[in-house]
């Protein structure tokens, strides 16, 4: 599929909606389009473009309220004679601390973690 034909499939002002018939294939190619911007070359935005499309059941655009996973909760059974380590802090740059903030507000929103 040339992916010029897909960048104007539904979509007017450029920004993604999941109102169109086909959405997955809009929100993949504004994904792409968002990386072109920002300067890569035309193989690797195919390629990038192949890889959303052909896994598009594992990325999504935002989170959602989705139902709760039904899994045994995580046992951690410690070694007789383990020792806990406590780590220095690391440090973030404020584009990283950023993101983990708005991350965070996502998943709050979205009620996946509670705030402590």
């Amino acid at each position: 599929m040339d992916l010029k034909a897909v960048d104007i499939v539904g979509v007017s002002s450029g920004e993604g909606t999941r109102s169109c018939a086909y959405h997955e294939i809009c929100g993949d190619s504004l994904t792409v389009s968002k990386c072109r911007a920002a300067g890569c070359g035309d193989d690797f935005a195919t390629v990038l473009w192949a890889l959303l499309f052909r896994y598009e059941d594992v990325f999504r655009l935002s989170l959602d309220r989705d139902p709760l996973a039904d899994v045994a909760p995580l046992r951690v059974t410690l070694k007789a004679g383990a020792e806990s380590v406590r780590c220095k802090a690391r440090r973030y740059s404020k584009e990283q601390r950023d993101f983990m903030a708005k991350h965070v507000e996502e998943l709050q929103a979205a009620c996946n973690v509670e705030a402590l």
